[in-house]
């Protein structure tokens, strides 16, 4: 389970993607939504506890108030989303969810972290996503990656 982040952009993020991992996040996303929801009590359901210690969280997270950041996670799908539907893509399963995912956000507020606050991650971060992308497929990350070598392992640090 991963969000890609090789840049602070979300977007930009989107669009260097693969199609193999650009559907793969918008699945993925949705699941870290899911849990998250579970997480804070939102949705009752025992299914998936396991992931709860996942590393992943804690790009989603603010580390001093431990709150996520469920606007904008919703934002980093939405790129993806919109990034998919420009390259002919159909995602009906993200559509029907988002709608359901934005209410409780709003409507559960004080659950999550501020929804206004753009969030950063450090260069450490995004060098380590950008050699674990090589990693995956050198052939077609490196005309985006120069002199970045393939990694193994990531970075999970909280937002700065």
């Amino acid at each position: 389970m991963n969000t890609f982040l090789p840049y602070n952009d979300f977007k930009k993020c989107a669009r260097i993607l693969d199609n193999k991992r650009l559907n793969k996040q918008i699945l993925e996303g949705t699941q870290i939504i899911n849990i998250i929801l579970k997480k804070v009590g939102i949705i009752c359901d025992e299914e998936k506890k396991n992931w709860w210690n996942h590393p992943v969280f804690n790009l989603w997270m603010d580390k001093k108030s431990k709150k996520f950041y469920l606007c904008q996670l919703i934002k980093y799908l939405d790129a993806f989303y919109d990034e998919h539907i420009c390259r002919g893509g159909k995602h009906e399963y993200y559509e029907n969810k988002r709608k359901d995912f934005i209410t409780l956000s709003i409507v559960h507020e004080e659950l999550f972290a501020s929804s206004k606050k753009v969030l950063k991650w450090s260069s450490n971060l995004h060098k380590c996503m950008k050699a674990n992308l090589i990693r995956k497929d050198e052939i077609y990350y490196s005309k985006y990656f120069k002199n970045i070598k393939p990694q193994k392992g990531y970075d999970w640090e909280n937002p700065v």
